[in-house]
């Protein structure tokens, strides 16, 4: 979810690699390089992201980080139309995530989960592997969550919800 233009995580579940990643429960990561956030701000109104952009420093973590306005509208226009979010090393220079939107009764984005490792292990083909089972979970949840719109799930229609 988010707070404050933060990505914060709520849960996670350890793989069974030796090599994993060290987030912790209650952490907060940016918005606009995390495909967690990415997710998330594809759920903003254009006003809201206009005030995100006028409001949030954007810095580069990476040679990867995407800063600059244009970028990154452009990005979460390709997240919209993929219908899920990457993150290839714009955080972590060895990180790679994939994420999906979880949606609540209303069909409205409330959180995002992902999928994230090593980029030397979840690499660009993995990730295309992953993100249909991951599609999948994020329609399970958002189904609990009382989400019934099953378009949500299988193209950019969570991009256009606040935008028309």
């Amino acid at each position: 979810v988010h707070h404050r233009y933060q990505v914060i995580y709520l849960d996670k579940v350890e793989c069974r690699h030796s090599l994993r990643l060290d987030h912790q429960i209650g952490e907060t990561d940016p918005l606009y390089c995390t495909a967690l956030g990415k997710v998330l701000l594809c759920a903003f109104s254009d006003d809201e992201l206009s005030d995100f952009m006028k409001t949030v420093e954007r810095k580069a973590y990476t040679k990867n980080t995407r800063t600059g306005e244009k970028e990154i509208r452009d990005e979460l226009e390709l997240t919209g139309r993929r219908g899920y979010a990457l993150d290839l090393k714009e955080l972590d220079e060895n990180l790679h995530c994939l994420a999906a939107p979880v949606c609540d009764y209303n069909g409205d984005i409330v959180a995002a989960i992902s999928i994230s490792g090593p980029a030397m292990r979840l690499t660009r083909e993995r990730m295309d592997m992953l993100s249909a089972p991951l599609l999948k979970s994020a329609a399970e949840v958002s189904r609990g969550m009382g989400c019934m719109d099953e378009a949500m799930f299988s193209s950019s229609v969570f991009r256009s919800r606040k935008r028309g």
